[in-house]
Order: C-alpha cells, then sequence, then structure tokens
C-alpha cells in the first residue's frame, strides 16, 4: 500500500460503481453506498476505496468524515457559461406575463446577450466565466459542459470557444466544450434563416474543426429558431467532421426533436419538456441521453417539466444540469437534483446518479469522473449529511461541506 497525499476517512460513500454505461431507471437507484469506507488520493488520483480497516499506508493529510456522506463531484453536463451582459431586466417582463418567445422577438433574450457579448472584450468574457466557474466549484461541481452561441459570428463564437480553455486553466474545473453556433438566427440575418445556416456549416464550423476547440457540435431546433431540417443539415454536417452531437430539443413545442436527436446519433438530447411518446421511444431504441433541466421552467415562468417517468419508464437514462445561463443563472447543480425529485419524481439516489455517472456519461467522460474508482480523478464531495435523502430533502440548501478537486481541498471563497 503506497502513502497518499490525502486520505478521507469514516465514510459513507458513494462509489457509483455500476454498469460501465448510461444507467436507466432500475440501475440509476444503485449508487454503490457503503459506510465506514475511506478514500486515498495520490497525485491528484484515486488510490484506494475501500474498508477503513483495510488501509494501511500512512498520509500527509488526513480528514475525518465522521459518517457523513461523500460523493463524486457534479458533473454539470449543460451550461451557458461565457457570456456578457445582464437580464436581470426582464423579470419586469416575465411577471408582466410575456413569454420567451415574445422578448426575443423584442429583441431581448438571447438576442440581448448576442449583443453585450460581442461588444465585451475577450478578457472580459473570461473574467466573467471565472467568477461563475469558482461559483459552481463552491457548490460542488467538478466537471462542466459549456456551449458557445452568443456570439453568433464567425469571429465571436470563436471567443467564446477559446476563453473556456483558459477558464479551466485558471479554476481547475475541466470544462468539455460545445459549438452551439445554431443558437439563435442573429438579427443580420432576420428573414434568412437558410443564410445563416450555410454560414454555419460552411465557415463556423470548419474554423472550429481546425483549432480543435470543441468536443461537441449542438443546435436548438425551435419554433422560429432551427427546423428540424435545418437542424439536421449542421448536425450530419457536424458528424462528418467529427464532432460528437448533442441537442436542444422539443423545449418550447413539439418539433420531433427528440426523433432526430436519436436519428443523427446525438449523444444526449436536452430540455424534453414537449417531448412526444414517439420521441421518447426513439432515445430509448438509439441509447440517447435525456438531460433534464428543472429549474429552467421556474426561471421562464413556465411550470411544466419533462415527463421524466415517462422516459425512465421506457428506460432512456436521465442526467440533470442546470442550464446556467443568462435567463436562468443558476449555478447549484444540488439544487436542480432536488428539484428534479420534487418535480419531475426522480429518487434521490436516482438524482444523484443524474449528476454524477449519467452526465458523465453524457459528455464522455466517464472514464475519469462521475463515480469514485481507484485510478479516477479524484474529484469529490463530503458533505454535512449522512444519507442521500437528506441530500435532497432540504430543498435549496447545498450539503457541500468540503470540495475536493484533483485531490486538493478547495479553500472557500469569501
Amino acid at each position: 500500500m503506497s502513502d497518499a497525499d490525502l486520505l478521507i476517512r469514516h465514510c459513507t460513500v458513494a462509489t457509483m460503481e455500476g454498469p460501465n454505461k448510461p444507467r436507466d431507471k432500475h440501475e440509476a437507484d444503485d449508487c454503490g453506498m457503503e459506510a465506514g469506507w475511506s478514500i486515498a488520493v495520490k497525485n491528484g488520483r484515486i488510490t484506494f476505496v475501500g474498508p477503513d480497516p483495510d488501509w494501511k499506508g500512512k498520509a500527509t493529510r488526513v480528514i475525518d468524515a465522521h459518517r457523513k456522506l461523500v460523493t463524486p463531484g457534479y458533473v454539470d453536463s449543460h451550461t451557458h457559461l461565457v457570456y456578457a451582459g445582464d437580464r436581470s431586466n426582464e423579470l419586469k417582463q416575465k411577471l408582466q406575463g410575456k413569454s420567451y418567445m415574445d422578448i426575443l422577438a423584442a429583441g431581448g433574450g438571447i438576442m440581448s446577450t448576442v449583443r453585450a457579448t460581442r461588444a465585451a472584450t475577450t478578457n472580459e468574457l473570461e473574467e466573467a466565466a471565472v467568477v461563475r466557474a469558482k461559483r459552481m466549484l463552491q457548490c460542488g461541481t467538478t466537471t462542466l459542459e459549456a456551449k458557445s452561441g452568443y456570439g453568433l459570428t464567425t469571429k465571436d463564437e470563436l471567443r467564446i470557444l477559446e476563453a473556456q480553455p483558459k477558464v479551466s486553466k485558471r479554476t481547475g474545473v475541466p470544462i468539455v466544450s460545445t459549438f452551439l453556433g445554431a443558437h439563435a438566427v442573429p438579427d443580420e440575418f432576420k428573414g434568412r434563416t437558410d443564410a445563416y445556416v450555410d454560414l454555419v456549416i460552411d465557415k463556423m464550423l470548419p474554423d472550429v474543426e481546425q483549432q480543435h476547440i470543441a468536443r461537441f457540435c449542438d443546435v436548438f431546433v425551435e419554433k422560429d429558431v432551427f427546423t428540424a431540417e435545418q437542424g439536421e443539415r449542421i448536425l450530419l454536417a457536424a458528424k462528418k467532421r467529427g464532432f460528437q452531437l448533442r441537442m436542444h430539443a422539443d423545449e418550447i413545442v413539439n418539433t420531433a426533436g427528440a426523433e432526430l436527436a436519436a436519428k443523427v446519433g446525438c449523444v444526449a438530447a436536452e430540455h424534453l419538456l414537449k417531448v412526444s411518446d414517439a420521441g421518447i421511444q426513439a432515445m430509448a431504441d438509439a441509447g440517447t441521453i435525456a438531460t433534464l433541466l428543472p429549474t429552467v421552467p421556474i426561471t421562464m415562468m413556465k411550470p411544466e417539466w419533462a415527463p421524466a417517468a415517462k422516459l425512465m419508464e421506457a428506460l432512456v437514462p436521465v442526467a440533470v444540469a442546470t442550464d446556467h445561463n443568462p435567463n436562468n443563472p443558476v449555478v447549484d447543480l444540488q439544487f436542480a437534483a432536488q428539484m428534479a425529485c420534487y418535480t419531475m419524481g426522480l429518487t434521490p439516489y436516482q438524482a444523484l446518479t443524474a449528476v454524477t455517472w449519467n452526465a458523465a456519461c453524457a459528455l464522455g467522460v466517464e472514464d475519469q469522473v462521475g463515480s469514485l474508482e481507484v485510478g479516477k480523478i479524484a474529484n469529490l464531495v463530503i458533505h454535512d449529511v449522512s444519507m442521500v435523502q437528506n441530500w435532497v430533502h432540504e430543498l435549496g440548501r447545498n450539503t457541500a461541506k468540503a470540495v475536493i478537486l484533483n485531490g486538493k481541498l478547495v479553500p472557500p471563497q469569501i
């Protein structure tokens, strides 16, 4: 037994060990719970997970968890991290009954953020994103996905994507980048959506590919944004260039987005508030992960949630994410997991699987994070509760007592 840099003793640990694939309704309830275990870390990697008496080495630093819950660090598999501006002024419009599409049509919403992002310097974009990533980290998120989509020009989309690895380097938080040039149709292409789709395919995708700054390509297929046909063109062009695929699907109206996601081989379809039974079955058949975003209906002031029970009954694996963005500025993934229980009917164990293992699978990083196993990156959360039930029961309470990133204790922010 080699010595350790860090030893966490007397844990009630959720190892998340299990099938090496996205886990369905039945598998997601098994979080590999073990009481009285220790976790040893050396050089940022887990070197031991097992019963306390089995650890025989020495450790530079020892933390006694006092039988409290220890979980993998959370994986936030859907965020829009890099942007400029503030949309708190839109709350008044929402309170007056304006819909998301009403605000967008009036020049607000995404287009408001696009204008602010284009006007911001690259340094300003990076600094703002660092602050957000640090807030997420304090809440227990140790890996995240970040999309572009607030530039909508080749230059500005590249600026957003180029900022993300810089944010990762400064915070230590791994960031999986997604190109979302098809997030909205910019004002200069109003009435010429097909021409903008051509720009995304013929100019943006090649430039992003050349710089190797995004792993995934995403499209917002929605009424009055991009049609399923336009989305398919972009996704298939991205696939030919070696991008993995994910998709904003069936959020506001049903556009057969889930069916398209399954057809083109998306790793995940996201939102899914209006997904059809046919779409659910298509996802189940294709093995597409459903990434659910339970805080979005709150900030949209549209209290309708994705049909998690139907998705899980069909054995579609479910991940849960924050969808952090200027319209839904949530950084606490534990809160999203709590909302998934209270509004969508996930069990506490399914919710934990949804923000760890299944979320890691949705990003293709499950070989490195998402479970507490020997050889994996030592990203974990020590909680101030002892049971998974308590982890979700107190709505709005973040139970992260200590966050460990790459084997090191994250200092609390003032």
